[in-house]
């Protein structure tokens, strides 16, 4: 197995600088990173299904060099199925104590020798990288479990060709039994691994409270002060009681993610039971009046 260290700033979710209001760049990322945020920033932010992980070569090129250390052509342009294990030093601003921990990193990653470039309409400017896996194959470490402190000294990155693979041989083994998903057990019945911590950055669409807060009065005054299912005529009082006061799901009958900024009248909203509003978003192109009729037919 091929494997690349890389050492980079630490940051907590690595999806963006600031997500979260605590840290507007990496810390310890280098000279760069005392004024500005760096692009490995970004390391383990999907972008179509991938991961695009930045180190800073060494000595400020632009140009990883893996031919020196692995057996690749001169003329090669990549090498596939890397091990991509990220490193950075936690400080006194970090729940950590100051030491270069394991953060994350890539399986089966494709590494560059020369700066690559993604773009795209949604991004404010391009992401730059020398490393791609699928998202899926790419772990980030919670920053409160970052607790493998590595030994390795290096500036930027260092690269372990199989036979000296074995000298981080506990590194390589961290990323193996991290994220186990089943476990067996001794009468055959599978156990299933959930709780483990992982991060997204997401964009979602606000919504106007006040409007479902006037269909909700507008739809009991019709209703004689009750809440009603309006395709299946469910109503969350009548059988939950007081628990179910005032609880109706308001559903958008223009998709609400589809849209961008607009303005909505009362009218534009349903409001249905939770199951009916999961099957409105289930079915393609599906609309009050056609599930009413859906459950009509089953009836």
């Amino acid at each position: 197995m091929n494997v690349v260290v890389c050492s980079v700033g630490w940051l907590k979710y690595y999806q963006g600088c600031d997500e979260d209001g605590e840290y507007v760049r990496p810390l310890k990322g280098g000279s760069f990173n005392d004024e500005e945020p760096g692009s490995e920033q970004y390391n383990f932010r999907p972008f179509d299904g991938h991961c695009l992980g930045y180190v800073q070569p060494p000595g400020g090129g632009s140009v990883l060099h893996p031919e020196n250390k692995f057996e690749m052509s001169p003329s090669a342009r990549a090498l596939e199925n890397v091990l991509v294990i990220w490193l950075a030093p936690a400080t006194n601003q970090t729940p950590m104590k100051s030491k270069r921990r394991i953060v994350g990193w890539y399986k089966n990653a494709t590494l560059f020798k020369e700066m690559q470039a993604y773009y795209s309409d949604d991004l404010d400017y391009e992401r730059i990288y020398y490393f791609k896996a699928k998202a899926e194959d790419c772990i980030c470490v919670p920053e409160d479990e970052r607790h493998f402190i590595s030994d390795l000294t290096l500036r930027s990155i260092e690269y372990f060709p199989p036979e000296k693979a074995k000298n981080i041989q506990a590194h390589i083994d961290y990323t193996n039994s991290y994220d186990v998903i089943t476990l067996s057990t001794g009468d055959n019945e599978k156990e299933y691994l959930e709780g483990i911590t992982k991060h997204e950055a997401r964009e979602f669409k606000t919504r106007n409270h006040q409007a479902v807060q006037d269909a909700k009065e507008l739809h009991k005054q019709k209703n004689n002060g009750r809440l009603p299912c309006e395709v299946c005529n469910f109503d969350f009082v009548r059988v939950y009681g007081e628990l179910g006061e005032e609880f109706i799901e308001a559903h958008h009958n223009i998709h609400h993610a589809k849209q961008g900024e607009r303005r909505i009248k009362t009218s534009d909203l349903s409001l249905v039971c939770s199951n009916c509003h999961r099957m409105l978003h289930r079915g393609k192109d599906l609309t009050v009046d056609k599930l009413m009729m859906k459950l009509v037919k089953s009836r």
